[in-house]
């Protein structure tokens, strides 16, 4: 889970940003996890959300079911086309924007909040091209903010009004910064690799095709198991080999805490020097070595070190999407020990699925049960999204989350967010 820190205003209602960003859109793509990963990412290694498979389904055509008649950003794919071809350089850059509202809050604090996320990415792959071998430069710079005054990011109006779970991952508050910059390498024609620098842990572990937040499913009992302590980016080391044809193994370990989202432009965490590491181990059953995220089930052990503000904590996860033709059925579950600044879950489970519409517009649902650490009551939900394109570069995304015996909140038996989210990706 991300706690992040600096608000950035930005004027206007948030109805009329999504419309702004509506006659902006045009050429570039935005699309579901489901294709088949670039040949330049090393050995299926990286997850749905890692920059690398960001800029991968941002860049692919679409045919929305609504095009609108803009050009404005056609010599910007051109020349996004021409510098990949010539020097192996990708990138893209993207702002999603969150609003939502609840039906209850605690002690009659706020009960809404909107922002936005800025990401450039951008990855270069300076030998092995197509090979397998291929050995590449990824950096990621961020900037998540709040909007006018509200005092809580999307992602923490969860626990204003009394969710154990966060309904809108990623949505938080952190200044401008550079999140990612890590080296990965392929090996052995890409039956195995490795990823080294500063990375996010949740892009190397625990998968499923519909489990990116500002693409996918947003609540994190959806996206992720809340069992597991989740670091934010920092230093770390991630390895992975297909050990038979079906089979792939992977390991990790990287800072305890990771980035403190301080006012440093730069931050890979500080208790990784001190011993203290986050550590994971998977095993994933995946049929298709060609297509990792169609069908995939996946066994996640993990570990982290005592520090400061947090205990020792373990668990095993398991996460898990089988494709069927238009269809996405989704399991996620988990145990822990309860420990871990980050953990949030003794136990949990989600089952939902996501189906595919026209023109990759994507309908989704799940329904999560949670017994949250601490002595509180156990807490139900249900998520439902519906992702429609305007254009190839924008998506529109009404979502609704209800949830059921809160448990951070005693006084109301639910709380229902209404939630709106919109993508602009170039």
């Amino acid at each position: 889970m991300t706690m992040l820190g600096v608000r950035w205003a930005a004027p206007g209602s948030v109805g009329g940003i999504a419309l702004s960003l509506a006659f902006l859109a045009n050429a570039a793509p935005l699309a579901a996890q489901d294709a088949r990963p670039d040949s330049t990412r090393l050995a299926g290694l990286a997850g749905p959300t890692s920059a690398a498979a960001t800029i991968e389904e941002d860049s692919k055509p679409k045919d929305p079911l609504v095009r609108l008649p803009i050009t404005l950003f056609e010599p910007w794919q051109r020349w996004k086309t021409k510098v990949k071809e010539s020097t192996g350089l990708t990138y893209g850059v993207t702002y999603q924007l969150a609003y939502s509202n609840a039906s209850a809050s605690i002690d009659d604090g706020e009960s809404s909040s909107a922002g936005g996320v800025f990401s450039a990415n951008a990855r270069w792959t300076m030998w092995g091209g197509d090979s397998g071998n291929a050995g590449t430069l990824t950096l990621q710079v961020e900037n998540r903010h709040v909007y006018g005054d509200y005092t809580s990011s999307p992602q923490l109006l969860a626990f204003q009004t009394g969710t154990m779970i966060p309904t809108a991952s990623k949505f938080g508050e952190a200044s401008t910064r550079i999140l990612l910059a890590h080296w990965s390498q392929g090996l052995f024609g890409g039956r195995a690799g490795f990823v080294i620098g500063h990375l996010a842990p949740d892009d190397y572990f625990s998968h499923h095709q519909l489990m990116h937040p500002f693409m996918g499913f947003m609540g994190l009992g959806s996206v992720f198991s809340p069992s597991i302590h989740l670091p934010n980016p920092g230093l770390g080391l991630g390895v992975g080999a297909w050990v038979a044809d079906e089979v792939q193994v992977k390991a990790a370990v990287s800072d305890a805490a990771g980035d403190a989202y301080g006012d440093e432009f730069w931050d890979v965490g500080d208790e990784l020097f001190d011993g203290n590491m986050f550590k994971t181990a998977e095993v994933a059953w995946i049929p298709d070595s060609d297509n990792t995220y169609a069908k995939r089930l996946a066994l996640t052990g993990w570990h982290v070190n005592a520090y400061e503000g947090s205990t020792e904590g373990y668990g095993v996860a398991l996460a898990s999407n089988w494709t069927v033709g238009k269809w996405v059925p989704t399991l996620l579950a988990g145990w822990s020990n309860g420990g871990g600044a980050n953990t949030l879950a003794d136990m949990t489970i989600t089952a939902g699925t996501g189906y595919h519409l026209r023109s990759k517009d994507v309908l989704g649902a799940t329904i999560s049960w949670v017994d949250p650490v601490g002595d509180l009551r156990n807490q139900y939900t249900t998520e439902i999204y519906l992702r429609l394109y305007l254009s190839d570069a924008l998506a529109i995304t009404p979502k609704l989350q209800w949830v059921i015996d809160p448990a951070l909140n005693t006084d109301v038996g639910s709380v229902t967010y209404f939630q709106l989210r919109s993508r602009l990706a170039l």
